[in-house]
């Protein structure tokens, strides 16, 4: 039987893999992806590292688990993670930043279905912008109809 990975955790490492995928400009499939280039392989162990630092009671089952790893894999990936940021200082900056950024991102309220209040409010306002803009632009242009009307009949131009 194929155990699933627990709803909590799971929602916090897809915030995880956004951000990460983002400061490393990479595309989170090709991040999860089982081979790759050391940018994609670093990128990996960061949300490892990452999902084991900021949420709280997720063991490495639980988040290897998420991640759709065994959790030798990823016990593998923190100690090779660890190594690599003993010696590049660069690396070490972008994860500190990274939690930093993450920690108030996983601290927000968020809907029953795990998407940030933030962005559902950003959307519904977008939606609703969209609606009130088209709306103006309807009463705009039945309120100059008239005028276009008269301007094209004056310069002898058909409607």
């Amino acid at each position: 039987m194929k155990r699933t990975p627990d709803p909590d955790v799971l929602a916090g490492v897809r915030i995880i893999e956004s951000a990460v995928a983002e400061e490393f400009d990479v595309s989170v499939p090709v991040m999860r992806a089982r081979r790759g280039q050391r940018i994609h392989t670093n990128a990996r162990h960061v949300v490892m590292l990452l999902a084991r630092q900021l949420l709280p009671g997720a063991s490495v089952p639980q988040i290897s688990l998420a991640l759709d790893r065994d959790h030798t894999t990823m016990l593998s990936g923190l100690q090779r993670l660890d190594d690599v940021l003993k010696r590049d200082r660069v690396l070490a900056e972008r994860v500190a930043r990274l939690k930093t950024k993450l920690i108030s991102l996983l601290a927000a309220p968020r809907t029953p279905n795990g998407k940030l209040a933030s962005h559902l409010a950003r959307d519904i306002g977008r939606e609703l912008g969209r609606a009130f803009a088209e709306e103006i632009a309807n009463q705009v242009a039945v309120a100059l109809q008239p005028v276009i009307y008269a301007m094209l009949s004056s310069t002898g131009g058909t409607p």
